[in-house]
């Protein structure tokens, strides 16, 4: 998990609440496909392309979901709406998360292992590490070369609830995050890869893991 800045409300979804005013209460009356895909579109900028939780790779969304064609993420409540339906179109609790499974390579039939879709409606108001208030939430996790993820001792509590709670030790996040450092060094050994400049803070899109990089690169 990694910080998120949430520092620009996207405009088009703004101006679809206030236009709806006090029809639009729960998730299930809004249905505004296009203000919809240009809300995903405004929150997966935010993040930097990488799932909210477990910072995959999300390909951008560049159209409205049909059949047979259905992205691999959703527009994630961190509070779940259920217990705080008052935050439902808040745009501080509103992000993207991936599906629970590897987007490169997914599994058939699907499994929605992780993140989002694992998490569901729990949610512990002293536990949870909020990516969108907590500036130093990398800090409470610590990787190896394995793709291995720990609590790093800064809150245990908090750390393990959070790993336990997205399974962010899946083997096959585990296995996605140790290719990517592999993938990281066959690069810098065989293209002298930028480090610092691969994993720099102010690009537009971030490379998978990036946290996981960041720590294991000391950048």
């Amino acid at each position: 998990m990694r910080h998120i800045e949430k520092r620009d409300l996207c405009t088009d979804f703004e101006n679809h609440k206030q236009r709806r005013g006090n029809t639009l209460q729960t998730w299930a009356n809004f249905k505004d496909t296009q203000v919809k895909l240009t809300l995903h579109q405004h929150l997966w900028q935010e993040q930097k392309g990488l799932c909210v939780y477990c910072q995959q790779v999300i390909p951008q969304k560049v159209q409205i979901d049909s059949e047979g064609n259905i992205h691999p993420s959703h527009i994630e409540h961190i509070k779940p709406k259920s217990e705080f339906p008052e935050l439902t179109f808040e745009h501080s609790n509103l992000s993207i998360s991936c599906e629970g499974f590897d987007i490169q390579n997914p599994p058939n039939p699907i499994a929605k292992d992780f993140c989002g879709h694992a998490k569901a409606n729990d949610y512990d108001d002293l536990l949870f590490l909020l990516p969108a208030e907590m500036t130093d939430i990398e800090s409470y996790f610590t990787y190896n070369i394995q793709g291995k993820i720990e609590s790093s001792g800064k809150d245990d509590n908090k750390a393990n609830y959070m790993i336990q709670l997205l399974h962010l030790d899946n083997t096959i996040l585990e296995d996605m995050r140790s290719e990517q450092y592999l993938l990281v060094i066959e690069e810098f050994t065989n293209n002298n890869l930028d480090i610092e400049d691969y994993l720099a803070t102010n690009q537009t899109q971030f490379p998978a893991f990036h946290s996981m990089l960041q720590q294991l690169f000391f950048i």
